[in-house]
């Protein structure tokens, strides 16, 4: 392949050219986002390829807790009150603004200013909530943007989404096949994927005990940030 000068890498002799390495090991350098190294015989390494799968970034998120493809068409029901956590990974440094769900069912009658997203740091802090998302989740079902109130700068971690309803009729969001206990294989309580931590909320409490989190009544939803 064709060699370019390396970029964001300020301490290596410019330019390469095809097929040049140093006389006393590899180059590393960078090139259109992709690292490389090139090793004394001319050959370039690949060594951050991207996954083959589909990427969150690839359907205009800047993450998800897993393809949105795995969930079911029909939807799972939000029990009244339970504050859901559905955890998501961040790999690099970013900014979460809205969180996104997929409705299926929308709500019918949603209490009043008791319906909210949230994102929870690991360590049980709410970093952000909404506002009231009653009038979002009791509409027009498909994929919807709920805002949080302040948007957040976030570190690579895991962090939990978090979703509450309050309706007469409450809503159905998309969620895996697979249980919460397929899903928290291998974990504790303070680090589960799918959980629930406070039942009977009207609204979501400014910290949580992610050692309480329980499988008990979790769900599998499908969430996004973007």
């Amino acid at each position: 392949m064709a060699q370019v000068a390396p970029i964001g890498l300020g301490n290596l002799p410019s330019p390469l050219t095809p097929g040049q390495a140093a006389q006393d090991g590899a180059q590393l350098y960078a090139y259109n986002g992709q690292l490389y190294y090139l090793d004394s015989t001319g050959t370039a390494w690949a060594l951050n390829a991207p996954r083959g799968d589909v990427l969150p970034t690839d359907q205009g998120l800047a993450e998800w807790n897993y393809d949105p493809a795995a969930a079911n068409a029909t939807g799972t029901t939000l029990t009244n009150g339970s504050v859901f956590l559905q955890r998501i990974q961040v790999r690099a440094p970013m900014k979460i603004t809205n969180v996104w769900v997929h409705l299926t069912n929308a709500a019918v009658t949603p209490t009043a200013s008791q319906s909210a997203v949230g994102l929870y740091s690991a360590a049980g802090t709410l970093l952000s909530g909404s506002g009231d998302t009653g009038s979002t989740l009791s509409g027009t079902p498909g994929a919807v943007s709920l805002a949080l109130s302040s948007p957040q700068n976030v570190g690579a971690g895991f962090y939990w989404v978090a979703l509450l309803g309050n309706a007469s009729t409450a809503a159905k969001l998309t969620a895996s096949v697979n249980g919460a206990a397929n899903g928290n294989v291998g974990l504790s309580a303070a680090g589960f994927r799918f959980c629930v931590n406070g039942t009977s909320q009207t609204s979501l409490p400014a910290s949580i005990t992610p050692s309480s989190n329980t499988a008990t009544g979790a769900q599998t939803f499908w969430v996004g940030v973007s």
